[in-house]
């Protein structure tokens, strides 16, 4: 590809954009997920809360009306939840497809596919990264569970006279669960890592968005957007990170996805850190 445009062409906008063949678009998964939840925990309320509802004008209401009670107004309200995704998602299916369809018909800022060697080479460093943090997190998430399980049987021990053997076991189940949140941590990670050494990715950057591994990344949706390109020429292959920002409530989370950059393809690396890091 020649050197990157400094922005698409003017007319983009205005250009008739079909539903993409070829690139998927990860919202219609995720439609599925939320389809099936939204439709399970709604039929899970239908059948509970008519159970809750005829015990609780009875004089001494069971504990199975209660607790039917309970589960269909929990499950009402994740079926609410659930419906409330679904609409959310099904208002961005039709943006994400149109963005997908310009990148399919050429328009984007550059298109990269890899050689054998060259992919391998990411994915093993891939899967070095991939192990250090997850034994990091590990490390981390047993230690931090540990602490806050020792506090706590230090307290009741103190409150309640309680045992060694009473600070002892809460100990280790903080330890175990915090051990098992990062071993957890360590499987998707390693999944991820699996799942790109049977298949070879290609790469879209495009104006509006990143399409890479099957998954399309907007700048600016659902409370997304980008923060930084960064080009790490010291890795081989060299990788092009782009850090993410998920804006919240409860603040902002970051999310970094590092694509391989082809040796003969630097060039357009440095325009795209150039056009998209500012």
């Amino acid at each position: 590809m020649s050197a990157i445009p400094e922005s698409l062409p003017a007319d983009l906008s205005e250009q008739t954009v079909v539903r993409p063949q070829r690139l998927k678009n990860p919202l219609r998964g995720q439609m599925s997920l939320f389809r099936g939840l939204s439709a399970g925990f709604a039929l899970l309320a239908a059948v509970t809360l008519p159970v809750g509802i005829s015990g609780i004008g009875a004089a001494e209401p069971t504990t199975l009306t209660l607790a039917s009670m309970i589960a269909g107004v929990m499950s009402a309200t994740v079926a609410v939840i659930c419906t409330f995704v679904l609409a959310c998602l099904a208002w961005y299916l039709g943006r994400y497809d149109g963005d997908l369809a310009r990148l399919e018909a050429g328009h984007y800022l550059a298109h990269w596919t890899y050689g054998d060697d060259e992919w391998q080479r990411y994915v093993a460093t891939e899967f070095h990264e991939a192990r250090r943090t997850a034994f990091y997190g590990t490390v981390i998430f047993g230690a931090f569970g540990g602490i806050i399980s020792i506090i706590a049987a230090v307290q009741g021990f103190q409150v309640a006279g309680s045992t060694l053997l009473g600070l002892a076991v809460p100990t280790l189940v903080g330890l175990a669960a915090g051990f098992v949140l990062g071993g957890f941590l360590q499987f998707i990670e390693v999944r991820r890592c699996r799942r790109l050494q049977t298949h070879k990715a290609e790469t879209y950057v495009g104006e509006t968005g990143l399409y890479f591994d099957e998954n399309y990344r907007p700048w600016s949706m659902l409370g997304q957007s980008l923060s930084s390109v960064v080009l790490n020429e010291e890795r081989s292959p060299a990788i092009l990170a782009f850090t993410f920002r998920m804006t919240s409530n409860n603040g902002d989370t970051y999310h970094e996805v590092r694509v391989p950059v082809p040796n003969d393809r630097l060039a357009e690396a440095d325009d795209i850190v150039e056009l998209l890091g500012n």
